[in-house]
């Protein structure tokens, strides 16, 4: 069964280097805005997996939002090296923060790092612990 990558975007850099770096995996990769209309996409996508790609000012209440619809491996990524930034994008509901634009072998690796914690439950849908 192919791992189904959600990537909400500002800008279209992330889903395009997501695609270029996981090639020849059993991947589906669908890129939406980080926007309203993203958190629809979250609930008819039905993703493994989550990337948020994030501006300073970080939105806080559309993460919350996020996380309040789903609790999928999500991976905030964002321009910003403030330390605050990190730290709440953690307790607000974000399993890693990742600096963008970075090493996308290293965001690759991160990735199949959250997807390696996920485990198929008997229906056939992904378990997260």
């Amino acid at each position: 069964m192919p791992t189904k990558i959600l990537i909400l975007e500002v800008r279209g850099n992330l889903a395009r280097a997501v695609a270029a770096f996981m090639p020849g995996q059993d991947n589906v990769v669908h890129a939406a805005p980080a926007t309203r209309t993203g958190l629809a996409v979250v609930a008819s996508f039905k993703p493994d997996l989550i990337l948020l790609q994030v501006e300073t000012p970080v939105d806080w209440n559309f993460l919350r939002e996020l996380r309040a619809t789903s609790d999928v491996p999500l991976i905030l990524c964002s321009s910003s090296w403030n330390q605050a930034d990190l730290v709440q994008s953690l307790r607000q509901g974000a399993d890693d923060y990742v600096r963008w634009p970075s090493s996308p072998v290293a965001l690759g690796a991160r990735i199949l790092a959250r997807l390696r914690r996920a485990e198929w439950n008997a229906s056939g849908e992904r378990s997260y612990s």
